[in-house]
């Protein structure tokens, strides 16, 4: 009867282990991500709104759906990593799931999100989150801080980040005067952006 109770103790404590081991290490996807995504960021689109995007999107029909402005927003593309989502006419958003080598909030993987703001004359923003949607430090995923006025892109396939001048009155005399690609920063990811050129 001992014998048997230290194999149930032991068989219990393995699984208990195994389970402990691979939510630690999981993965999220970026479906998952968007679905839990707190209003707070996506303001103009409820829910119900994200998951009729994927509906649509998931059925082969333009994802598109009325937001809480009036206006359309539309998904553009999402994959397991990656989403492009166009709010409005004035805001659009990119997002990249990121693989870490040590988890945060129990996730091996962040969450870089680019926001673009802007018809002619854009800007954008660069911020990290955890999968759980905390706020992260963007100087612990960056080699070099951000600064100026930027327009930033995503690239799913490389796990590039792409910056150019934005539109303030030093980028304009800039671009007038020099070659634009050079004005162009990448940074490729490696356990954070690292400058490329």
């Amino acid at each position: 009867m001992k014998y048997n109770m230290m194999s149930i103790r032991l068989i219990f404590y393995c699984l208990a282990l195994s389970a402990w081991s691979q939510a630690a290490t999981a993965q999220g996807t970026m479906r998952e991500a968007f679905k839990q995504a707190p209003q707070a960021l996506l303001p103009c689109l409820t829910e119900n709104d994200r998951l009729d995007l994927m509906d649509f999107q998931d059925s082969g029909m333009k994802a598109e759906v009325k937001n809480q402005l009036g206006g359309k927003s539309e998904l553009l593309s999402l994959t397991d990593r990656f989403l492009s989502l166009r709010l409005s006419q004035a805001l659009s958003v990119k997002m990249l799931l990121l693989d870490l080598p040590q988890p945060v909030d129990s996730v091996s993987q962040v969450i870089c999100l680019v926001r673009t703001y802007g018809v002619d004359c854009l800007e954008s923003t660069v911020q990290f989150y955890s999968l759980k949607w905390r706020q992260l430090p963007t100087a612990d995923y960056m080699d070099a801080p951000l600064q100026g006025t930027f327009v930033a892109d995503l690239d799913e396939l490389e796990s590039v980040l792409t910056l150019q001048p934005g539109c303030d009155i030093a980028s304009k005399a800039v671009e007038e005067q020099q070659d634009e690609e050079k004005w162009l920063l990448k940074y490729k990811w490696n356990q954070k952006f690292v400058k490329l050129n």
